[in-house]
């Protein structure tokens, strides 16, 4: 085994102590996989997501692993089946009230159906459930979203469907209730004049069904939108309370992409700010991340935006927490950094905290230097793990071609962060100091380094780019890249040298 030994000089010593974080990268011998969710027990960390089978038709099926504290597999357990697909997409693996998981997703065989997935502890299914649009067949479309365990040990299910509305498109919000057998107790839909799109669902302290969606035109529409950001509270039976939408004087909202109930009545949502790019013949809408806390009666409190990146169409979170010694919120998902019409597929992972008073505390970016043209990297899931660090999965790709080591280039990724939110022990101290040269705002972690060389750059201004050189014991070029990002973790793979 060869290990590149790093020299480093610098002013900032970094802490002799720290939370034990990795950042692990799976294709479990297939030509794609990648994260879809998690959870956490004191003991081993669990995951499910979607992969491809090796063998034609390329069916797209669902994995289950166990993973030990240190990234690595303990068992998979992985489910195809030749005449359908089974994708899991969700962003919601539970815990069952008798120590099994659960996972909703959606399945395409002759038509598109639905499926809510239990597995035992041991990744072995327990049954798969399938239901139709509640229109079908005259509507096929349905994706189901998220999932939330019952007092009754039943299943409460968001669902993404459309209905019938002549020649529009128009989608809507729906739950589906399941009993602990996977049989269907009840529908119910809350329409309204736009489309939505369900984006989460929580259980508020009064036990009542919280649904955040995207409430917007854009399906029939191709300028001068209306998007708001849009909260369905739904009572047990599935009786609708309340309906709540962003109005038009904060401008363009997007979706509720994540929710926290405050022990106040509140709502902590995580969201997105929108302008409106118009082009020759149409228009799109370009996102700042968001977070927002409405009080009780769905005032606003407080609005945040997270990050001045450049604005761009995926610019989104896909999951928010509240910490558990109420510090505040820490929300992920994915962002650009670069002009997204330069490049179109070139996103990093983004995680971000903020005070319980919505203070911007700190945000990380994250890159897997995969190749030199782009790069795809985004967290789907995020927990707050025992030791008070982060465990987020999802897709870390780039455009690698099949006769390269790298291959495949779409793979499942796991990150472990330290409470901080550094995968580089530290690297929250570079942006506490407040003068600090470029060479003294980087970090470079483990060394000696074996596989990956993480290379972090702090929260500084760059004017224009930085150029990253890896250099050999004859002094040769053999890695190089470049970055226009700060506060952002580079992941080198330096295995091929």
């Amino acid at each position: 085994m060869k290990y590149l030994f790093i020299i480093l000089f610098a002013t900032i010593f970094l802490p002799l102590k720290a939370q034990e974080t990795f950042s692990m990268r799976y294709f479990f011998e297939r030509p794609a996989a990648l994260c879809s969710c998690i959870s956490i027990t004191d003991t081993a960390y669990y995951a499910v997501g979607v992969t491809n089978d090796t063998l034609p038709p390329f069916t797209a099926g669902n994995f289950f692993a166990k993973i030990r504290l240190d990234g690595e597999i303990d068992f998979i357990e992985i489910y195809t089946d030749t005449s359908k697909t089974l994708e899991v997409w969700s962003e919601h693996l539970i815990k069952t009230h008798d120590n099994g998981f659960a996972a909703v997703g959606y399945s395409f065989e002759e038509d598109m159906s639905a499926f809510l997935i239990k597995y035992n502890n041991q990744g072995d299914t327990i049954f798969t459930s399938f239901f139709r649009n509640s229109f079908y067949p005259t509507e096929i479309f349905i994706l189901p979203r998220h999932l939330v365990q019952t007092e009754d040990n039943g299943f409460m299910i968001s669902e993404w469907f459309n209905k019938p509305q002549g020649n529009t498109w128009n989608s809507e919000v729906g739950l589906t209730k399941i009993d602990s057998a996977g049989q269907i107790e009840w529908r119910q839909y809350y329409d309204d004049e736009l489309s939505d799109q369900p984006r989460s669902m929580i259980v508020d302290y009064n036990g009542n069904y919280v649904i955040g969606s995207w409430n917007q035109n854009l399906s029939t529409q191709n300028m001068w939108f209306d998007s708001h950001a849009r909260i369905t509270k739904v009572a047990p039976n599935g009786d609708l309370i309340s309906d709540y939408k962003t109005p038009e004087s904060w401008g363009l909202i997007g979706p509720a992409d994540g929710l926290v109930a405050t022990d106040d009545g509140g709502l902590i949502v995580a969201s997105r700010k929108g302008v409106e790019q118009d082009f020759v013949s149409f228009a799109d809408i370009y996102w700042h991340t968001y977070i927002f806390k409405l009080n009780e009666e769905m005032e606003l409190v407080w609005g945040t935006d997270i990050r001045s990146s450049r604005i761009a169409p995926a610019n989104f979170f896909n999951q928010l927490i509240e910490l558990d010694d109420e510090s505040g919120y820490v929300a992920a998902g994915r962002i650009h950094d670069t002009l997204y019409l330069e490049n179109k597929f070139g996103a990093k992972g983004h995680i971000a905290k903020i005070s319980t008073e919505g203070d911007s505390l700190w945000h990380r970016l994250y890159h897997i230097v995969d190749s030199p043209s782009a790069n795809t990297n985004v967290f789907n899931d995020l927990k707050q793990t025992p030791d008070g660090g982060f465990l987020l999965c999802g897709e870390a790709n780039g455009f690698i071609q099949p006769d390269l080591e790298d291959y495949p280039r779409q793979r499942a990724w796991l990150m472990k962060l330290d409470q901080h939110g550094c995968l580089v022990p530290g690297c929250h101290l570079i942006d506490d100091v407040n003068e600090i040269s470029q060479q003294q705002s980087i970090l470079l972690y483990p060394n000696p380094v074996i596989d990956y060389l993480n290379i972090y750059v702090g929260d500084i201004s760059i004017q224009k780019q930085l150029d990253f050189q890896l250099f050999n014991a004859n002094g040769q070029v053999v890695k190089s890249f470049t970055s226009t990002t700060s506060a952002i973790t580079h992941l080198l793979p330096v295995y091929d040298l």
